[in-house]
């Protein structure tokens, strides 16, 4: 889970009651312990606490204080405690000489000037030590987030580069497929190169997508299929059971057409008769279950470069859902199962 320390808004609500609650503490001092009337408890106690909140203002923002690191607390205390002195004094002095003609208040003012000054410097050494530690909580949320964004980076940088290898082989292979059906049967070879088109140019248009509706992907997929069966001929059979469920679940796209492909692959290798692959989908409200099958000979070697679709969907699939359980497979009776599990979130984004 990303750190999350409080946020501006919080932090500020929570200064704000603070000195609030500092307010409300002295204002019951003055007036209740120290027997001075409601109007002149608040005038004091006012004036105090807007001299105490610039000093606590201007102690944060001193560059000596700025600099102070790890256990410095002695020097930060004692610079702290000549802004308290300030404080009081300034306070002192506004206040003697508004109410020179009030001894009785002037003998008060001047007998709490012992608590004043305690007072004064436990608040500006706890609001001190409060924006220390806001200011730490914010580096380290500025430090989180920028190790995020280079994660972020690199798992986009991972993934492009998963892109950018999915296609290389299956164009080589499409290409020399076309050069033949030049030579043999140019209708074909015309057809193939129409559908090889709108593949790539359904391909661009999902690239830049996280996630699309398992039924466009399929579309996509279809578009691949028809490549193939053009390429193979009668000797490839594709069967495709898509669940009412799956309407509307999402998926990665160009996760399916790299394990087709080496389905196509293994299970044509080696043979002359007809293969069929078979994809099946179901789902709940938690996940998009997908499984592709195709016969395959455990004898024979397997074909060239197959293998390359199944690690870059599993490492697609790490890298966007961070679980390494999402791709399993099976080999049973000379039937190779690939199953897939896609989770499904509320909220998904899709980029349409």
């Amino acid at each position: 889970m990303a750190y999350q320390p409080f946020s501006d808004k919080e932090i500020r609500r929570f200064f704000a009651f603070s000195w609030l609650f500092a307010f409300i503490l002295l204002q019951f001092i003055l007036q209740y312990f120290l027997g001075l009337s409601w109007a002149v408890a608040f005038s004091d106690n006012i004036l105090f606490i807007i001299l105490l909140i610039f000093t606590v203002g201007i102690a944060n923002k001193s560059s000596y204080l700025s600099k102070l690191q790890g256990y410095q607390f002695i020097p930060a205390c004692l610079v702290l405690s000549l802004f308290a002195v300030l404080c009081i004094a300034l306070h002192t002095f506004i206040l003697y000489s508004l109410n020179q003609s009030n001894e009785a208040y002037l003998t008060v003012l001047f007998q709490i000037l012992p608590f004043r000054f305690l007072y004064t410097w436990f608040v500006i050494i706890g609001f001190t030590f409060m924006n220390y530690v806001w200011q730490r909580l914010s580096e380290r949320k500025k430090a989180h987030e920028k190790a995020e964004s280079l994660r972020k980076m690199a798992k986009e940088a991972e993934l492009d580069k998963i892109y950018q290898q999915l296609h290389p082989h299956f164009l080589f292979n499409s290409l020399n497929a076309i050069n033949t059906l030049i030579e043999t049967t140019p209708q074909k070879a015309s057809d193939m190169i129409q559908q090889l088109s709108d593949f790539l140019r359904g391909s661009l248009k999902s690239v830049n997508e996280e996630f699309i509706l398992f039924q466009d992907e399929i579309q996509h997929l279809n578009l691949y299929l028809a490549l193939e069966e053009i390429r193979f001929g009668e000797r490839l059979k594709t069967i495709i059971e898509l669940d009412q469920s799956t309407s509307k679940s999402t998926i990665p796209p160009l996760i399916l057409q790299p394990l087709i492909e080496n389905a196509i692959k293994f299970g044509l290798y080696g043979t002359l008769g007809k293969v069929t692959i078979q994809l099946k989908s179901h789902a709940d409200h938690n996940h998009l279950y997908l499984s592709i099958s195709n016969p395959f000979d455990e004898d024979a070697q397997p074909p060239k470069g197959t293998g390359f679709g199944l690690k870059s969907v599993k490492r697609r699939l790490f890298l966007l859902y961070g679980r390494s359980d999402l791709v399993q497979t099976e080999k049973k009776e000379n039937i190779f199962t690939t199953c897939l599990k896609i989770p499904q979130y509320d909220g998904q984004s899709l980029n349409h």
